[in-house]
């Protein structure tokens, strides 16, 4: 059974007279990535704040391995503004944080490799561009290896290449084994890195759940692309009123919605189109579409 990392049971948080999150309940096991969304001011920060025991909770029970949230070598975080001092190397800002957080024995070589830093980490960081402060951040968050690694916002600034070197890392950190919640407003680019989505609006937990699931559960359609040999006609199928309403979006192509329950029968019949069907491209619903539902179409 995977250890429970973060538990969060009817967390509420109020400022005054106002409630920023309300009654949220979620848990997070070991080696998981949850990906927290919702709109600004949707309560993400302030949740990270009491994960983080930064804030206390005004309600509700929230633990990280069992015991009370509080500054540890356990979590590491990354901010969704990252500040540095210009005047500081790369190498000494990781030296500094590792001293705050009381780490011992840091390879600072290996961290600032990790991050694409190598040949940068003895440069003044006033002269890195915005992406390299971003990977100076996450490397600062990863000193330690901790087991819980909270990212906001955690790609900004930095370009595609070294998007995808990011993710891959987070593939590796969550093989070994660390639990991950990031938070980001480019939902298409982390729905393939994420286990678990969170979606939040005005402090409320609205749905929670591998996005698969929470697509059946909005009851979301699934999209085909169908390829026409020679620009073929697509002959009516009994039982199939969806190709009624199929869009034409190119010489010879059509696109239809159906819904999931009925997805591989219709496969079925088309397959069946020799010399009529060249290929279908399947296209299941994606994370924005599971965020705009829950959003009642907000986005």
């Amino acid at each position: 059974m995977m250890q429970t990392v973060l538990r969060l049971n009817t967390i509420s948080k109020a400022y005054a007279a106002q409630l920023v999150v309300k009654d949220v309940n979620l848990d997070l096991h070991e080696g998981e990535c949850l990906a927290l969304v919702g709109h600004n001011g949707a309560g993400k920060t302030t949740i990270f704040k009491m994960v983080l025991g930064l804030i206390k909770p005004t309600a509700g029970e929230l633990t990280v391995f069992g015991s009370k949230p509080g500054i540890s070598d356990v979590i590491g975080f990354l901010p969704e503004s990252v500040s540095f001092y210009a005047s500081l190397t790369g190498r000494e800002h990781l030296n500094f944080f590792a001293k705050l957080r009381k780490t011992m024995h840091v390879d600072f070589d290996q961290l600032l490799e990790k991050v694409g830093l190598k040949d940068a980490g003895d440069r003044a960081v006033g002269g890195y561009s915005k992406g390299m402060r971003q990977r100076l951040g996450l490397a600062q968050a990863l000193i330690g290896n901790p087991k819980l690694l909270i990212l906001d916002e955690p790609t900004s600034g930095l370009d595609p290449s070294s998007r995808r070197r990011f993710y891959r890392m987070l593939d590796d950190l969550r093989a070994a084994g660390t639990t991950i919640i990031l938070s980001s407003h480019a939902l298409t680019e982390v729905e393939a890195y994420t286990s678990d989505v969170a979606i939040l609006r005005n402090g409320e937990l609205l749905a929670h759940g591998p996005l698969a699931r929470l697509a059946r559960q909005a009851s979301l359609p699934v999209t085909l692309d169908i390829v026409l040999l020679n620009g073929t006609p697509l002959p009516e199928l009994n039982g199939f009123p969806e190709l009624k309403s199929a869009v034409k979006v190119g010489a010879g192509c059509l696109t239809i919605e159906v819904g999931e329950e009925r997805k591989l029968a219709l496969l079925h019949a088309l397959s069946g189109l020799e010399g009529v069907v060249a290929d279908i491209h399947i296209h299941p619903p994606t994370l924005d579409d599971v965020y705009s539902h829950f959003q009642g179409g907000k986005t």
